[in-house]
């Protein structure tokens, strides 16, 4: 059985060393992909080995290749699943049609991060090449991608010495705060049908996306209508009192227990498990409400930042969808105040470097809950 922790391979870089690196020991930087040599018996068997051939030969295999900014022929490759996946491990597999049957000598290469981690990531993955030799099949198990980090991945293939490489990256997920996706999987994550219906319905109420709502609902209580934080966040939408704050003008009918405040957060718990406080003393613990609440706030955000003066900063949806995801968990003077001081490195802020994390893990969720995972032009693993 291969050891687990050789299954990220080439995921996490180290920055305590001098040069560019993996778990797996220093990298070479380069251009374009180096040349893999596959036997046509090796190549039935999907095995890859590496070439032995000399230094000289193998810089000549390199020169004939063309630059990576010219290697984008998408509709080559298939991805499944079709994006990164941020918040768990993934079975990826990655699915090339060549347009010219693959000879003994093909050559297919990974990047990361502008890195070439082939021999590595080949040494792992299992590689099957259909008879007719015009598609090749990459397996890599026990995939974990970490939310804290930005991953730049590039595949390619070239199928012989005299065909042009082709390319694709495998892209991080996206999750648009205003489409209206619907939720097709939760995972293992322990709801039930009436809690995604409320997220459904209310977040199409309000022109938000409903993958969205039930991603940070994910990450926030992992759908426990009874959460409680050590910062005393209340509920399916872990909701502060502070946030509360923001749009209590908009529900002062609501209950709201002051014992919350009263006392610290084990004390409260207990408080939730008894029943002295309930949904019916605080809107935090009724889910209808905590979803409308939670909605309400993350519309506050955007009007916020909408109105501030770094809006004409911010330049893509992406962008927002993070600064809007940061302040949801962080609060907006806090990331406003990094904002100004760092601009769009905020989230490099002492205190606020988690906010990535917490963006890739709500996006990736969002994404792969809206998601059909498996493409029908793919075998079953």
């Amino acid at each position: 059985m291969m050891d687990r922790s050789m299954l990220a391979f080439f995921f996490f870089l180290l920055s305590s060393c001098s040069g560019p690196s993996s778990p797996f020991g220093s990298i070479e930087k380069l251009t374009p992909p180096m040349p893999l040599r596959v036997t046509e018996e090796q190549a039935a068997k999907g095995e890859v080995t590496k070439d032995s051939n000399s230094a000289a030969t193998q810089e000549e295999d390199i020169a004939n290749l063309p630059k990576i900014d010219m290697l984008l022929h998408e509709p080559h490759f298939q991805f499944y699943p079709p994006r990164q996946v941020l918040h768990r491990e993934s079975h990826l597999k990655v699915v090339i049609d060549s347009e010219s049957p693959l000879t003994d000598n093909y050559q297919l290469a990974f990047f990361y991060n502008g890195d070439d981690h082939s021999d590595t990531v080949l040494d792992h993955a299992r590689i099957t090449i259909s008879e007719d030799r015009l598609r090749i099949t990459v397996d890599i198990e026990n995939l974990k991608l970490p939310s804290r980090l930005n991953h730049d991945i590039m595949v390619f293939l070239k199928p012989s010495p005299q065909n042009p490489s082709i390319g694709a990256s495998y892209q991080e997920p996206e999750c648009p705060i205003h489409k209206n996706l619907t939720i097709t999987d939760t995972e293992d994550f322990n709801t039930t049908p009436d809690i995604i219906k409320l997220i459904v319905n209310e977040s199409r109420r309000h022109h938000m996306n409903p993958a969205l709502i039930a991603g940070l609902i994910a990450k926030e209580s992992s759908f426990n209508p009874t959460a409680v934080s050590w910062a005393k966040a209340v509920g399916l939408t872990q909701m502060t009192e502070l946030a509360d704050k923001e749009i209590a003008d908009q529900f002062k009918a609501w209950p709201r227990n002051p014992l919350i405040s009263e006392y610290s957060a084990p004390i409260v718990k207990s408080m939730i498990i008894t029943g002295q406080i309930n949904s019916k003393n605080e809107w935090r613990l009724d889910p209808r409400r905590s979803i409308i609440g939670g909605i309400a706030f993350l519309q506050y955000l955007i009007e916020y930042w909408n109105k501030s003066e770094f809006k004409s900063h911010i330049e893509s949806s992406r962008e927002l969808n993070g600064i809007i995801l940061g302040s949801y968990n962080a609060g907006a003077a806090r990331v406003k105040n990094a904002y100004q001081k760092l601009g769009k490195k905020w989230n490099q802020e002492g205190n606020l470097s988690g906010l990535l994390s917490y963006r890739n893990t709500i996006n990736s969720l969002c994404y792969h809950f809206s998601h059909q995972e498996r493409s029908p032009l793919m075998d079953p693993f």
